[in-house]
């Protein structure tokens, strides 16, 4: 697990809500601070929608951030930064599939999930990482292999950071 403070605000804003940057993940939370609490459950309703939809769209349990970053913008744009806000995404099966491929002490049944936080809080925003596994390791070759993703995902995006 590592914890990064984002240097830059407006840029890795713009890399979250405007630009397509985050599209490899499905939101499973989100909670924003505005004039409102606003809280978003970000698994999937399949009775909305149509079979063939489900089918394009397989990324598990959760929506993918496509879907619901246009609302998470509308709540966060305006003259006034929010008081706070916090994401919990999750990485989506391809990027998962790739990161386990390199490890050969884990099964994609192994991993319930590889996750990102996200929290903007007193004008400082940071990044978490994390992994859930369905198994009782005490490898940490996951944990080593994720953050090492994430802090390339950082570098390729011109994203500035620095570690907590």
């Amino acid at each position: 697990m590592i914890s990064a403070k984002i240097t830059n605000l407006k840029t890795f804003t713009s890399h979250l809500l405007v630009k397509d940057t985050f599209s490899g993940w499905s939101l499973v939370e989100a909670q924003i601070l505005t004039h409102s609490v606003f809280t978003i459950n970000g698994r999937k309703n399949p009775s909305y929608f149509t079979q063939e939809e489900q089918d394009d769209t397989d990324t598990g349990d959760y929506n993918p951030w496509e879907l619901l970053r246009p609302v998470c913008y509308e709540i966060i744009k305006g003259k006034n930064l929010p008081s706070y806000f916090k994401f919990v995404f999750r990485l989506d099966a391809c990027n998962t599939k790739k990161i386990l491929s390199s490890l050969s002490d884990y099964k994609e049944s192994d991993i319930d999930g590889l996750f990102l936080n996200i929290k903007y809080e007193n004008g400082s925003l940071t990044l978490t990482t994390g992994t859930s596994l369905k198994i009782f390791t005490l490898d940490k070759s996951l944990d080593k292999t994720f953050d090492a993703f994430i802090t390339r995902f950082l570098d390729d995006n011109s994203i500035e950071y620095s570690f907590c």
